[in-house]
């Protein structure tokens, strides 16, 4: 088969609406994420993904464990075959179980080329390479204002806007410095959300012609079956959007839900990649005590990560500290943050 496809960048950026206009082409099978990828698979760090040292007992569970419960979304596909062709294939290593099942699927559809969409897959940029030195990588960029809100709009990320601000920094800084060390050039592709958006046709032919495959009208018109590759719940809240021509309205949809503050907290923490990218500042005032606020989430963040620094993608999803901060803020003077249910990191 022809190189993969990985597409890649911060959740909530549109790599659900570029993995269907992609889908929609006769050659190309990009399935729901697979989220295959981690820091450790099987106990086993990633970077010893060529000889991960499992008994073939061990690597037998790995796989079974891969087919039938990540791999849940790809119908069609005879999950026993697939995982007798994985254990036939000596020696074992990381890559083969993941090509092997995303090949599967795209046979499965007919279809000369697969590809993923796992957008935490940007901290794997060199793995993955290493495993597939012919992919093709692109990396979606949104907005971080625009992202920021939409993060807040699903039950997956924490109901804050700083937490969520340094989430996509992270994406941006840490993610993105990975794909650009690893992988060259001519093999990576960033493409803009709003690009997508303002000029969809344009855009799809620019990225065609990276992936040298040839530009398909039909592509257009991904929406009219887009739900039968979409979970359930997907379709019809979070992605929802996904299932209806693309739109202009979507891009300014976070002026409306964001407050002047949320809006100078993400332009605060994201300043950097905003300007690279060329995103017009608000620039919205940013009281003291939503200054000290910053300081002291910034303080837990790097604190948390640091902790978790064996975990290359890992972010902050917890408020554990937050009847701390209140506190403090109190001490301060500057006033107390909400004090929202707790959850673990």
């Amino acid at each position: 088969m022809k190189s993969p496809i990985f597409i890649v960048g911060a959740n909530r950026s549109g790599t659900t609406l570029l993995r269907l206009i992609l889908n929609a082409h006769s050659r190309i099978a990009i399935p729901e994420e697979v989220v295959y990828f981690g820091s450790f698979m099987a106990g086993v760090p990633i970077e010893k993904w060529r000889s991960p040292g499992l008994s073939e007992e061990a690597y037998s569970d790995f796989v079974h464990d891969f087919v039938f419960k990540k791999c849940a979304p790809l119908e069609g596909v005879n999950n026993q075959d697939v995982i007798n062709q994985i254990l036939q294939d000596k020696p074992y290593d990381f890559s083969k179980p993941y090509r092997y099942m995303l090949e599967s699927w795209a046979v499965t559809h007919k279809k000369q080329r697969w590809g993923e969409k796992t957008p935490g897959n940007l901290f794997y940029a060199d793995i993955l390479l290493e495993m597939f030195p012919d992919a093709r990588f692109i990396h979606v960029v949104r907005d971080p204002r625009a992202g920021v809100s939409s993060m807040m709009n699903t039950t997956f990320f924490p109901k804050d806007i700083v937490f969520n601000a340094l989430s996509r920094h992270k994406f941006m800084t840490e993610g993105r410095a990975i794909l650009e060390k690893s992988v060259p050039a001519d093999q990576r592709m960033s493409l803009r959300y709003e690009d997508l958006v303002i000029n969809p046709e344009e855009t799809i032919q620019d990225l065609c012609s990276f992936l040298q495959e040839p530009f398909e009208p039909s592509m257009m018109a991904f929406y009219k079956d887009s739900s039968r590759y979409m979970k359930q719940d997907a379709a019809t809240s979070f992605n929802q959007a996904a299932t209806k021509p693309i739109s202009v309205e979507m891009l300014n949809k976070w002026k409306k839900k964001l407050t002047e503050s949320d809006i100078a907290q993400i332009e605060s923490l994201c300043s950097s990649e905003m300007k690279e990218f060329e995103y017009e500042f608000e620039n919205k005032p940013l009281n003291v005590g939503k200054r000290s606020e910053i300081i002291l989430k910034k303080l837990y963040w790097d604190w948390q990560v640091k902790r978790h620094r064996h975990i290359r993608h890992f972010t902050v999803k917890s408020l554990m500290f937050a009847r701390f901060l209140n506190r403090i803020q109190k001490v301060l003077g500057v006033g107390e943050t909400s004090n929202p249910k707790h959850a673990k990191s």
